[in-house]
């Protein structure tokens, strides 16, 4: 707050979710939260940019370009393009890193 006194900060996620001011979030969290935040972001309508990795399991990054795609949202990661189960996000539209 002191080096940025003009960024809000919340202590909930939700107040984020809920606000329909806010377009898109960054998720720069321990990584074990990565999915859950990404996808209860994405499920809010929100676009997302994940710091890596974007999941810590495959399928749950899978999940996030699923949701991604069927809400017509960016999911920006950090992709392996080498990990045969992500590499279709880099194909999709969504931006890999």
């Amino acid at each position: 707050k002191t080096n940025y006194p003009k960024i809000g900060t919340v202590s909930d996620i939700n107040d984020i979710l809920r606000d329909s001011s806010i377009d898109a979030v960054v998720i720069a969290t321990p990584i074990d939260t990565h999915f859950t935040l990404a996808y209860d972001a994405l499920k809010s309508g929100k676009h997302v940019f994940v710091e890596k990795p974007l999941s810590t399991k495959s399928i749950d990054a899978n999940k996030l370009v699923v949701l991604a795609e069927k809400k017509d949202l960016i999911l920006f990661g950090p992709f392996q393009a080498d990990n045969p189960s992500i590499k279709p996000a880099c194909l999709c539209g969504i931006i890999p890193i």
